[in-house]
């Protein structure tokens, strides 16, 4: 029997993203969304890998395209999950070159990191809904 991700679609900001939950409960998102959420081509996180920006060199010899494939519950497409970590260095890579998209995705992930922590500090509890 085939274990395949659950699949959701989230907000950062007002750009959707779909975000993907393993098999063993860890969250990663998948290299063409990640692009995709900030108008770029399927080399361009490739470029960044081997690139030479300071932000790509936890990732320096990470090669997305030979990672093993999931299946996706109701979904006929593969999906090749990259960790989070690496999209969101990516992103903020786009975002220091000028990308709209990619600056909107780091503030957005920023201001909502933040209100997150200043809810647990003062215990407010807020339903998904009130995010948004």
């Amino acid at each position: 029997m085939t274990v395949k991700a659950i699949s959701a679609t989230i907000l950062l900001g007002v750009i959707p993203l779909v975000v993907y939950q393993l098999p063993d409960g860890g969250y990663k998102v998948d290299a063409i969304g990640v692009m995709g959420a900030v108008d770029k081509q399927k080399q361009s996180l490739t470029r960044f890998i081997n690139g030479k920006s300071p932000l790509a060199l936890p990732f320096s010899g990470y090669n997305f395209t030979q990672a093993e494939s999931i299946p996706v519950e109701g979904d006929a497409q593969l999906i090749k999950p990259i960790p989070i970590v690496l999209a969101t260095a990516y992103w903020l890579n786009q975002a220091n070159k000028g990308n709209q998209k990619a600056q909107a995705l780091v503030q957005a992930s920023m201001a909502e990191s933040i209100e997150r922590r200043a809810d647990v500090a003062f215990e407010i509890k807020r339903t998904q809904v009130q995010w948004h």
